[in-house]
């Protein structure tokens, strides 16, 4: 009688289509964790350029502040249209003139003070608009100084560039 042998050969290996699901699976999350950690990077890099302009611009508008709301008096000097007045001239409480303007062109436009003969605004930022509107006093209302400055930032591009605007209106401590 002939006996049936079985066989005792085991598989101890993957097959060819075992591995290549692998790979297509671990190649599936590397490409999630990679856009993860792209979209976080550019992220944080749209965060730091949106700190570093609104604190410029903090930084500005209060130099601003203080210099004219101290001033004896303000004057925007007349521009023809269609240009801005992009200048602000002041006299100081110890009668000492002063002013902040827009200086430069192009990456390099920045609000520069005459007074102190220096750039107001970090280097690391572009001035791209600056317009200056005096009010004279009327009434019980003191004379005043509206500026609009957006500064943009010169270290990114693209869609990481980021952009600030403020408008402020600031009345003079004068004693009417």
């Amino acid at each position: 009688m002939p006996t049936s042998h079985k066989s005792s050969i085991t598989n101890h290996g993957f097959t060819l289509i075992e591995i290549l699901v692998v790979l297509v699976v671990f190649a599936f999350i590397g490409l999630i964790v990679a856009q993860s950690v792209i979209s976080t990077l550019r992220g944080a890099a749209k965060a730091d350029s949106d700190a570093r302009v609104r604190s410029n611009l903090d930084y500005v508008s209060s130099i601003l502040d203080r210099h004219l709301r101290n001033a004896v008096s303000v004057s925007c000097p007349a521009v023809p249209p269609p240009a801005l007045p992009t200048r602000v001239d002041y006299i100081d409480q110890r009668e000492n003139p002063g002013s902040f303007y827009l200086n430069g062109s192009g990456a390099d436009r920045h609000i520069a003070s005459g007074s102190a003969l220096l750039r107001v605004s970090a280097d690391d930022v572009t001035t791209t608009t600056v317009e200056f509107t005096c009010n004279t006093a009327i009434g019980n209302n003191p004379p005043s100084v509206t500026f609009t400055i957006t500064l943009e930032d010169r270290n990114q591009q693209g869609v990481l560039k980021s952009s600030a605007t403020t408008t402020q209106t600031i009345n003079l401590r004068t004693n009417l």
